[in-house]
């Protein structure tokens, strides 16, 4: 991240710059910051539901439905790396909800 962030602030004075200063703002646009400063790829970007096209809302529904499934596999666990993967699958479950309207 303090790459990307880094050639985003370059300033576009040659051709080599500007590629590195696109690519990087491009890249930054792709990512999103969870609480606790945690980056994930941005899945649901529109740029990546523009790429699934006609297939978005199937795919959704499929991604959500493997969310759900996993938090209730894990649901009734004890352990605590089972309550570690349960919590990261309700923080993409609540990710998945804020972004569902683009995708539906």
């Amino acid at each position: 991240m303090d790459y990307l962030r880094a050639h985003s602030l370059t300033a576009a004075l040659d051709a080599k710059s500007k590629v590195s200063w696109k690519m990087a703002n491009d890249s930054l646009s792709l990512i999103v910051e969870e609480a606790g400063s945690a980056c994930m790829l941005d899945v649901l970007n529109p740029y990546f539901r523009d790429l699934y096209s006609a297939d978005a809302a199937e795919t959704y529904s499929k991604a959500y439905g493997f969310i759900l499934a996993e938090i209730e596999k894990y649901r009734n666990q004890e352990s605590k790396e089972c309550l570690k993967l349960l919590t990261k699958y309700q923080s993409l479950k609540t990710y998945f909800d804020a972004h569902h309207g683009g995708w539906a």
